[in-house]
């Protein structure tokens, strides 16, 4: 587990949880919040981090760093990181 990330806008808490499952998956939460939400698809995922505009996640997983929009659905392969 890493520790959680505050987007650089300060609106959203990202953080690895583990859901009832036992999936560890990125969970976001907006500060004005108490409620979290798993992102689809960041299933394994570790070192997550936001991009400067705070549109996005990167992470790592399944031997690839990818990306996904915060506002959408879908993840996207950036390249391989083995």
């Amino acid at each position: 587990m890493t520790w959680p990330r505050i987007s650089p806008d300060g609106r959203n808490l990202a953080f690895q949880a583990t859901d009832s499952l036992g999936a560890v998956k990125i969970w976001v939460r907006p500060l004005d919040s108490l409620v979290a939400n798993p992102l689809p698809g960041t299933e394994g995922a570790v070192i997550p981090f936001w991009s400067p505009d705070s549109r996005f996640l990167a992470f790592f997983a399944g031997g690839e760093l990818r990306r996904m929009a915060v506002a959408a659905q879908g993840v996207q392969a950036i390249c391989a990181a083995p």
